[in-house]
């Protein structure tokens, strides 16, 4: 069991790239635009020309912004001018949505024409309408700001358009629960839960929900995940002891209704690979999810907890740390979901219970 703990590093499981990132254009000279469109990187001056999104809600960094299908998009942008050379600009969104396989559909350009004084700047509130779609699609919006016909400026910013129903997948992370620890009964799983014991797996749930290891999709020739993925399926006993036998240890979840009994085993990945697990929820109802991660040994693990629609976007982000005490991750969300657990450190990433139960909705997108 020593070798679990000895990570091999190899190649990063990622998905595709489904968003560029912002690449302003510091259009000083011909030569800079030239290096921005070879893919270089322009050593140029502080940009003169640019625009930030003030908008309320933004996603966590890395990360796409779940909108609703078929509303309006409206977005706070901030256009800063400190280019002496004139005060007229002219800002540009074109919208795309992108399709299997990762074609893209052009909608609507947006264009408008603004004047922001030299060494100032000016808010403007563009409405982008949402298409219609029938499960999570990616929404890019290439803005630009050009000045004297020429472009200055250019950044694409990534959204996830959700529809109603089951379908639709959308999360809200809540905050931590780092009182319960392993006494979960009562507290979580009402309508599911799944986590290792001595002589397998303990686990419930109702009609409308199912967690499973893996993605379910390691085969599919068009899933977005890793094939390598498929045969991940093991444990990691916490103590770092080949025995697992039970502890005495309330961190340690009680195996499930009826018994006291506590075994400190975690899902765990193969060497080298992240873990995953994957919720789906058929109801088109809110539910909690929440993650239970317990750092046995108090080394100071950290793990970065990433959550996936079907399509493969990514929709939120975290890191975990400082649960040597044990910590439930909850959120909120409907759909389904695919959690990805990378360890921050030479040790396996590891889960030691999932849990499902019903949730008000609130802040969510069609509750």
């Amino acid at each position: 069991m020593k070798s679990l703990y000895k990570l091999i590093m190899g190649m990063a499981v990622a998905l595709p790239a489904l968003a560029a990132t912002g690449r302003p254009l510091a259009a000083q000279t011909t030569n800079q635009t030239a290096a921005h469109k070879r893919g270089q990187q322009a050593h140029a001056a502080p940009l003169r020309v640019f625009v930030r999104d003030r908008s309320s809600l933004q996603a966590p960094e890395g990360c796409c912004l779940a909108i609703p299908a078929g509303k309006t998009l409206t977005r706070s942008l901030e256009v800063v001018n400190h280019d002496p050379t004139g005060t007229r600009l002219q800002v540009r969104v074109l919208p795309a949505l992108v399709l299997k396989p990762r074609a893209r559909r052009p909608l609507p350009a947006i264009v408008r024409p603004v004047t922001v004084s030299t060494d100032s700047h000016v808010l403007l509130t563009l409405d982008i309408p949402v298409p219609q779609v029938t499960e999570n699609t990616l929404l890019l919006l290439a803005l630009s700001v050009r000045k004297g016909g020429e472009e200055r400026y250019r950044e694409t910013l990534p959204f996830v358009i959700v529809p109603p129903g089951p379908k639709g997948t959308q999360v809200q992370y809540e905050g931590r629960d780092d009182k319960t620890q392993g006494n979960w009964l009562d507290v979580y799983g009402q309508q599911g839960f799944l986590l290792p014991i001595s002589l397998g797996t303990s686990g419930f749930q109702i009609a409308s929900v199912v967690i499973r290891r893996g993605t379910g999709m390691e085969p599919a020739p068009d899933s977005p995940f890793d094939e390598r993925l498929e045969e991940q399926a093991q444990y990691i006993n916490l103590t770092g002891s080949p025995l697992r036998g039970n502890v005495d240890d309330p961190r340690v979840p009680v195996e499930g209704p009826g018994s006291t009994d506590r075994a400190p085993l975690a899902f765990a990945p193969k060497i080298g690979l992240p873990l995953l697990m994957r919720v789906d929820t058929s109801d088109g109802q809110p539910h909690r999810l929440s993650l239970y991660l317990l750092d046995y040994l108090r080394k100071g693990m950290a793990m970065q907890i990433e959550m996936l629609d079907l399509q493969g976007h990514l929709l939120d982000r975290r890191r975990a740390v400082n649960y040597g005490e044990g910590a439930y991750l909850r959120y909120r969300f409907t759909g389904n979901l695919i959690i990805r657990i990378k360890a921050l450190g030479d040790y396996l990433p590891a889960l030691s219970g999932i849990f499902v139960d019903p949730d008000s909705g609130a802040g969510l997108l069609w509750h």
